[in-house]
């Protein structure tokens, strides 16, 4: 079976939770949010990501970097698909994909579908890696970093920023290159959030979102793992 067929199987189901389909992933946008499932396909091994990409992230391109393989989520016990299988075991392995959707995946999408229950999330889930995001806790930092800047929580920032920048400073698997331009970043963020002007902050939000909107619409077909 090739993958396009195995991808377009998902289709009903997706269209039903108002995704839309671009090569081998689905797709879609709600309050400054963007919800990705992809299928991808690394040595005949179908492996189905579930992500979530906050627009007020600066991003040049789709990252899995905030999401997870369904089959190392808890729970799941769904191993990836191989290509070569039967068309019996296809549709088995389809099945039992939409049921694992439909019980945690697109509850998880509803339960942070807005900035507010967005922050809700980041509060109560500590640092990373967390089951549906399994990323660094440099990573971590950084969403939390950018998502307290657009949310205009600006009183506990310069701390957080701090914590990033010295968790960032302490990384053993950083190449100095990496840590010099994260820790730039962290210091424009802390800049800002200096000036403590909650219309400074929502213009770079929004310029940030234009931004990442703009290069997701153009996003090539295979997403890049990782930050």
């Amino acid at each position: 079976m090739k993958i396009t067929q195995l991808v377009r199987a998902f289709r009903p189901l997706m269209q039903k939770h108002g995704f839309s389909m671009k090569n081998h992933r689905y797709y879609t946008v709600e309050n400054n949010l963007y919800f990705g499932l992809s299928f991808d396909c690394p040595g005949g091994l179908v492996y189905c990501t579930a992500y979530v990409i906050p627009l007020w992230l600066p991003c040049d391109a789709e990252i899995y970097t905030y999401g997870n393989r369904i089959h190392a989520m808890k729970h799941c016990g769904i191993p990836p698909f191989r290509l070569d299988s039967r068309d019996d075991a296809a549709e088995q392995w389809v099945s039992g994909v939409a049921g694992f959707l439909e019980q945690r995946i697109f509850p998880f999408f509803s339960s942070v579908s807005s900035p507010e229950c967005f922050v809700r999330f980041l509060r109560n889930s500590g640092h990373g890696p967390h089951d549906f995001f399994f990323c660094s806790e440099i990573e971590w930092n950084r969403l939390v970093v950018y998502t307290d800047l657009c949310t205009g929580a600006l009183d506990d920032l310069p701390e957080k920023i701090e914590n990033a920048k010295e968790t960032l400073s302490a990384s053993a698997y950083l190449t100095d290159a990496v840590k010099e331009r994260d820790l730039q970043e962290l210091s424009e963020i802390a800049a800002l959030a200096a000036l403590n002007d909650p219309k400074r902050a929502a213009m770079f939000c929004s310029e940030t979102i234009a931004h990442t909107s703009a290069s997701l619409q153009n996003s090539p077909s295979n997403l890049r793992p990782g930050g």
